[in-house]
């Protein structure tokens, strides 16, 4: 299991600023920078400040601290001026998930059991709305029970959310069923299993051409379901960098596989 370590630096940017005078006023700003170094798979914990350089707009900027920092604690400091840097910790899980699978509450259990710690806020995103973890929760219920509780969240949401996925995957099965029949590669029981029959009813069935067709506009449309929205993300990241302390961000992204 990887440690849970970062680097904080701090930098200090000069802005200058014009007056009705034409005079230059500078105003110096603190810049916190978490940085993670790692060699192949090990994390690098023994960097000095010597051993770093930020640029902003092409300009090398004064290093004024480095922080060697394990969840919340600060393990170890080389400063140059004093400071106290933001050390509390934002988890953000996002679930862009169609269907609930029972590895989902064994990844919650992990981060609760190995992750989060007393201190520490959580939001959970889903398809259907953001949920912000109460601080009297964590001080109320055990983490089994806020594992528990997320995971019936995340199973309901995932249902409720998704009924159009769900209702392009019917209508691609059935076009599937429709194909391999009209392309006699099949009998229908096998594809479909004993009890079952398929219901051509559901589509004017036309050429195989047409049907082709007709699957490959579903399939086109199930995957601007399931694609992640890069502007959405980016836009999160905008929003997340005016919070303080540290934001940890993890997307549970399920891969699909169309008939």
């Amino acid at each position: 299991m990887k440690k849970h370590i970062i680097l904080m630096l701090v930098a200090s940017i000069c802005l200058i600023f014009s007056t009705q005078q034409i005079q230059e006023q500078s105003i110096v700003i603190n810049v916190e920078v978490p940085t993670r170094v790692f060699e192949r798979n090990t994390f690098v914990d023994n960097l000095t400040i010597d051993d770093f350089e930020i640029y902003e707009d092409g300009k090398l900027q004064k290093l004024d601290a480095i922080y060697l920092i394990k969840k919340k604690s600060i393990e170890r400091r080389e400063e140059i001026k004093r400071f106290n840097p933001q050390t509390s910790r934002q988890f953000f899980l996002w679930f862009q998930i169609s269907e609930y699978m029972p590895r989902i509450r064994d990844a919650i259990e992990y981060f609760f059991e190995n992750v989060f710690i007393p201190g520490d806020s959580l939001v959970v995103i889903t398809t259907v709305k953001t949920y912000n973890l109460n601080s009297r929760a964590i001080e109320l219920k055990t983490k089994e029970e806020i594992a528990d509780q997320l995971a019936k969240i995340i199973r309901k949401d995932s249902t409720t959310g998704n009924l159009e996925y769900r209702a392009a995957i019917r209508d691609l099965q059935e076009i599937v069923n429709i194909i391999e029949a009209k392309a006699g590669e099949t009998d229908d029981s096998a594809l479909l299993g004993d009890n079952i029959t398929p219901d051509f009813s559901v589509f004017n069935v036309g050429s195989l051409e047409e049907v082709v067709q007709m699957y490959s506009i579903i399939v086109e449309n199930l995957e601007n379901l399931t694609k992640i929205d890069l502007k959405k993300l980016i836009d999160y990241a905008e929003y997340l960098k005016d919070k303080e302390g540290q934001k940890h961000m993890f997307l549970f992204y399920q891969r699909e596989f169309f008939p």
